[in-house]
């Protein structure tokens, strides 16, 4: 089965980021340790970029932090 391209991909994250709120954005933008100020649009702008690379590129550290909090949750 192959893939969706990344337009495709593009529009649905986009849709996503603009359903959330902006206290979810700015969290989300906190998360990553980037600026969380400026109005919706800029930040879903920035989250997008981020997000975009992540999923690129991969995002190995957020997945070694995800197995580090399950592992210390479990003890």
């Amino acid at each position: 089965m192959a893939e969706p391209d990344t337009s495709t991909m593009d529009n649905e994250l986009s849709a996503k980021l603009a359903e959330m709120t902006m206290v979810r954005l700015k969290e989300e933008l906190k998360q990553r340790k980037l600026k969380t100020t400026g109005l919706k649009n800029e930040l879903i702008l920035r989250l997008s970029a981020i997000m975009n690379l992540e999923r690129e590129h991969g995002d190995l550290e957020r997945h070694i932090d995800a197995k580090d909090e399950d592992e210390d949750t479990r003890r």
